[in-house]
């Protein structure tokens, strides 16, 4: 049994002889009807899962790349945004590893 290979210019392989489609037996409408179905389930999905996540910070500043890989190179081509997260100093303590060292010791319950 010698089987056709893809080339470029027929791309689709006919199907061994003796292959049944699962779906051919099947109506038109019901195979519509499950592709909706999936593709709300999907929606739904994907909506309730980007509500559960925190949104994506704003970003606090821009910065400019050189760009050397595209037809438009130069010094400052390629603009990015980034985002910085802000450090909080805690009351009445200093950020040395001493004073970190003996916070977590007393919280633990020594």
């Amino acid at each position: 049994m010698e089987f056709e290979v893809a080339t470029e210019s027929n791309p689709t392989i006919p199907e061994p002889p003796g292959y049944v489609n699962p779906l051919e037996s099947s109506s038109r409408w019901y195979l519509y009807a499950r592709a909706q179905a999936i593709r709300q389930a999907a929606n739904l999905g994907f909506s309730i899962a980007n509500r559960t996540e925190p949104p994506a910070p704003s970003p606090t500043k821009e910065i400019w790349l050189d760009s050397t890989l595209s037809e438009y190179k130069g010094k400052q081509k390629i603009k990015v945004e980034v985002w910085v997260p802000v450090l909080k100093e805690k009351k009445g303590g200093s950020n040395d590893k001493l004073s970190l060292r003996t916070e977590r010791r007393s919280w633990k319950g020594k």
